[in-house]
């Protein structure tokens, strides 16, 4: 004879309980990988805006050369060595690197850092209903050991998470404005690449022209740092054949989590691997242009852009699941108010959880998470638009 049926608050509170446990596991486990060398990533850009403080676009873009600079001038800060760290980003990402050269490293770091994980806090009590809400969907965020890796890499994860927060949540009120924050995701393209695909879907022009505009801005604020020349230079290192730069690019998608790393994992060529990749993307596009297309919920929406963004990425790294930590969390708040849907609180606590079985060639066990990936669309957009709370 069956026992009483656990309700979905009861669910909850046990998927939570179980998150905390695994999420304090995670943050140990980043907190010691990141002993050596803790927020290398933003030691990139501090290193490099002292560098373009000088104007000396020949050091900023030989990779070579910059990982030394980045190791004579940060010294202190590291334990190990970086053996290799060159600057990959597009020009208009110095307009954040500069500033903070103003500052010395660790001045940086609590700034960056903190600011823009402050900042991505309060874009995510825009998408809570109330306080026990808001609590949880905080409180899952930061225990995701995503949000762990991305503090210790010191990367621009909560500042790219905060773009999206409120890019979508203003995207039906103030269009425009929406644009030009979404726009801003350029200066991590790979991220970037569902933007157009979800304001197609649901014709949001002027949020469009907001995007192309952004664009614009960004490009033409970038000029008075290196001029033509950076940008001229920095194409020509992107295009070139330079073997030491290619190599690092190669290892650097190999560390993330992409379905391309996962194929290479597997035993594919590189062909092969590219190929899967291209199918993720158009998975991710057609789930993007479905939700936006139909009359989902908005959170919904959002929870599907968030995973799609990463699966479609070619290059993406584990500090990046900030964005499926986020998407997790507010499935898992349809607990709060309804029963949870078939599947759906299992598919988002397993994609809360793939952060830690990544990068696939370290932890084996990671070239499911594409699959999680695809299994937590399906669960989410198999439900009737317009029927879903």
């Amino acid at each position: 004879m069956p026992g009483p049926a656990v309700s979905a608050r009861d669910q909850l509170r046990m998927i939570m309980l179980a998150l905390a446990i695994f999420g304090a596991t995670g943050w140990y486990f980043f907190a010691i990988l990141f002993w050596p060398t803790p927020g290398q990533d933003l030691m990139v850009f501090h290193t490099a805006a002292h560098v373009m403080a000088r104007g000396d676009i020949a050091l900023l873009l030989d990779g070579a050369r910059f990982t030394a600079e980045l190791n004579r001038t940060h010294a202190d800060w590291l334990r190990a060595n970086i053996v290799f760290h060159p600057w990959v980003y597009p020009p208009p990402m110095l307009l954040i690197a500069m500033p903070l050269g103003l500052l010395s490293y660790g001045a940086a770091y609590l700034v960056f850092t903190g600011g823009t994980l402050a900042a991505m806090i309060a874009t995510l009590t825009l998408w809570a209903r109330d306080a026990q809400s808001r609590a949880l969907l905080i409180g899952g965020v930061i225990v995701c050991p995503a949000t762990a890796y991305a503090i210790g890499a010191g990367q621009n994860s909560f500042l790219n998470a905060t773009l999206i927060l409120a890019g979508f949540f203003l995207l039906p009120s103030r269009p425009f404005v929406a644009g030009l924050l979404l726009g801003v995701l350029g200066l991590k393209p790979q991220l970037a690449l569902m933007v157009p695909v979800a304001l197609l879907a649901g014709r949001h022009w002027r949020a469009i022209f907001g995007v192309a505009t952004s664009g614009v801005l960004l490009g033409l604020l970038s000029l008075p740092i290196g001029g033509l020349a950076l940008w001229q230079a920095w194409l020509t290192l992107m295009l070139s054949g330079d073997a030491a730069f290619h190599t690092w690019i190669e290892a650097g998608r190999m560390y993330g989590q992409s379905v391309y790393a996962d194929a290479r994992v597997l035993g594919a060529t590189h062909g092969i691997a590219t190929a899967a990749q291209w199918a993720a993307g158009g998975l991710a596009a057609t789930s993007v242009w479905h939700a936006f297309r139909n009359p989902y919920p908005n959170t919904v929406r959002l929870s599907v852009f968030l995973v799609a963004a990463i699966l479609a990425a070619p290059h993406v790294a584990p500090y990046d699941a900030v964005f499926v930590g986020i998407a997790a969390m507010l499935t898992l708040l349809n607990g709060l108010t309804r029963p949870f849907a078939k599947h759906e609180a299992l598919a988002a606590a397993l994609l809360w959880l793939t952060t830690l079985i990544n990068p696939a060639f370290l932890l084996p066990p990671g070239v499911i998470t594409p699959l999680v990936f695809a299994f937590y669309l399906f669960t989410l957009l198999r439900r009737p638009a317009g029927k879903q709370t």
